[in-house]
């Protein structure tokens, strides 16, 4: 925390991991009249997991990803685009987006339909 500065700041690029950080937290401000208090927060830290990029999975210049040969595995409910911004330190997060993936049987052949 920075002095009198009422910001709390945490740096993990030298020392530390994110994860022991983890958990509830208060601001207090005090003087001669009494103590305010913030609401509580709770901190938790996630882990951006890349998506493989391959023959099947690409990715378009617009930030779209193109799925080719569909496969059960491709199914998930988290799908989550995060943008980061180097310079102010920020992520920009989008809602989660869920990816069903059906399958067909087309003359004796299981397909895999992405919806």
């Amino acid at each position: 925390m920075r002095s009198r500065s009422g910001t709390l700041t945490m740096d993990f690029r030298y020392s530390g991991r994110a994860e022991d950080y983890e958990g509830e937290y208060q601001c207090s401000a005090r003087n001669d009249y009494g103590t305010a208090l913030s609401h509580k927060i709770f901190l938790r830290v996630s882990m951006m997991e890349s998506i493989p990029q391959n023959k099947r999975v690409s990715q378009g210049l617009n930030g779209d990803l193109y799925f080719s040969n569909v496969m059960r595995s491709d199914a998930r409910f988290d799908y989550i685009c995060n943008a980061r911004f180097l310079f102010t330190h920020t992520i920009q997060q989008k809602n989660p987006i869920t990816i069903k993936v059906m399958t067909s049987k087309y003359q004796g052949t299981t397909l895999y339909l992405l919806l």
